[in-house]
């Protein structure tokens, strides 16, 4: 959007004031969606620079907070006791949201590497153009959901930096980026466990830029009981368990290829053998000549 230079010097006032931007909209008199399809530029994107209304917006409140931190510090080297105290908040505030850029940054950079990687193994040159601009879609909504943007923020950003991408379209993509980045199965749920568990890995690292050990513990602990690594591990049943074939057992050995021996001849085979009676008994009705007699057992000790 095309603003004068005393346009962009009455948005740096107002946003100094922390004015919401529908009033100056107003003071502006100037055409809404245009306004607001500039306003909601994310501060990562390559259009954010002066002359952008996000841009001089920002510069506005920047400009306003140094003032009030300037006259806070001199009041704080007076001896001012408020003002000392509001100075120490203000320097563990900003020591926090240092750190908190510096985890996104590097989260940012390293997706970003992956995505080049992915792009260039694929062979770029011989993408359409339209694929081009689905991987530029992806990116853009992982870098707003990494700051834990809402879905509907998100969707609404996709559809005012590409007006031709529908409502439905938007969300289509929204859902592609999560599959995309953090699903690594069919298993949907197993995404989210990687997005959440990604989360408190970034959060344990903000608590030891914040020397906070113990809180930076707690995270990893977290993280790692949200990845199931507390679960046992469930153990495969054998195959062999699962083999439910039919097992058929059969006593004749003819079908084995092995030939019918006469049982007479057998017997009188055993019946000349140099073994006691017993012994001659027992081969008779293994060989299944002669039958098991029925032995009826009584214990004493019932009598």
């Amino acid at each position: 959007m095309n603003l004068t230079q005393a346009q962009l010097e009455t948005i740096e006032t107002f946003g100094g004031l922390n004015y919401p931007p529908e009033k100056i909209v107003m003071i502006l008199d100037v055409d809404h969606d245009d306004f607001f399809s500039d306003f909601n530029l994310s501060d990562s994107d390559p259009e954010y620079k002066p002359g952008q209304i996000r841009y001089h917006y920002d510069l506005g409140q920047v400009r306003t907070q140094a003032e009030i931190d300037k006259a806070n510090l001199k009041r704080a080297k007076e001896g001012n006791l408020t003002s000392i105290a509001q100075y120490k908040k203000d320097t563990i505030y900003r020591d926090s949201q240092n750190a908190k850029k510096r985890t996104i940054y590097q989260q940012e950079k390293t997706n970003v590497e992956d995505l080049k990687h992915l792009i260039e193994t694929g062979e770029p040159g011989s993408l359409s153009a339209r694929q081009l601009t689905y991987f530029e879609q992806l990116d853009y909504i992982r870098t707003l959901f990494i700051r834990w943007d809402s879905k509907p923020f998100i969707s609404n950003a996709v559809r005012l930096k590409w007006p031709e991408v529908s409502r439905k379209q938007a969300v289509k993509l929204y859902e592609d980026c999560i599959n995309f980045f953090y699903l690594d199965n069919d298993v949907k749920i197993e995404a989210w466990r990687n997005v959440y568990a990604e989360r408190l890995d970034n959060l344990s690292c903000l608590a030891i830029d914040l020397d906070n050990l113990e809180e930076a513990r707690l995270c990893i602990v977290k993280a790692a009981d949200v990845r199931g690594l507390s679960r046992e591990t469930v153990q495969p049943i054998p195959a062999e368990l699962l083999d439910r074939r039919t097992i058929v057992y059969d006593m004749d050995l003819e079908k084995l290829g092995i030939p019918k021996v006469d049982r007479r001849e057998l017997a009188a085979f055993i019946d000349n053998l140099d073994l006691t009676q017993k012994e001659k008994q027992k081969c008779k009705r293994e060989a299944m000549i002669e039958g098991t007699p029925f032995e009826l057992i009584i214990d004493d000790e019932t009598e």
